[in-house]
């Protein structure tokens, strides 16, 4: 960055969470490269699940054991279907995120869901709030779809949403809270949230 003369830098790989978050935010903290500010991309949990098995990917090549002792949420993978595996990373990636923010006492994180990354106006907007200077935003169509892989579409089923409501079953109710509402997660867990509500 100091090469290039850049003051902004976004990191956007998956595995920051994964366990260089901490080191990360020390050595920028020591560099005076502060403070540092959260982007929050909320998936859909449902409908992320469904495409993972649609795509039939071991959900435990990117994400850790399910009773990892670093872990937020703790549980058991011999209780936990391929769905619950899925969901648990899900889980865990919010809570660590959550944790690192408390932990370093960094700004509130600003929250953009990937349904909206196509939108221009909700990713000027993102920009906006974290103070970046940027020109107009073009609209861009989802990217790396599982049809475009050639899987089945995503389509979530009633099964899926008994998943999600079994696991949620299993976190425990102090970090039920710590999560965002059914509401706030994406289409298809506001279907769940209802449903389970009638």
């Amino acid at each position: 960055m100091t090469k290039r003369g850049q003051q902004t830098y976004i990191d956007i790989s998956k595995h920051f969470l994964h366990g260089l978050h901490r080191p990360t935010l020390e050595r920028l903290r020591v560099r005076g490269d502060w403070p540092v500010r959260m982007i929050r991309l909320v998936r859909d949990p449902i409908q992320n699940m469904r495409s993972y098995l649609n795509r039939n990917k071991d959900v435990r090549l990117d994400y850790g054991a399910t009773d990892g002792r670093f872990n937020e949420l703790q549980l058991d993978p011999s209780h936990l279907s391929k769905g619950e595996v899925y969901l648990h990373a899900w889980c865990e990636t919010y809570l660590r995120g959550a944790r690192l923010v408390a932990e370093f006492d960094l700004p509130p994180p600003e929250t953009i869901a990937t349904w909206q990354l196509s939108d221009p106006i909700a990713v000027e907007g993102l920009l906006d709030r974290l103070g970046l200077p940027h020109g107009p935003v073009p609209a861009l169509p989802a990217q790396n779809t599982n049809t475009d892989g050639g899987y089945r579409e995503t389509r979530v089923s009633d099964a899926d949403l008994e998943t999600f409501e079994r696991f949620m079953g299993k976190v425990p109710s102090d970090l039920r809270q710590r999560l965002p509402q059914p509401k706030d997660y994406g289409p298809a867990t506001v279907q769940a949230a209802k449903a389970g509500a009638s």
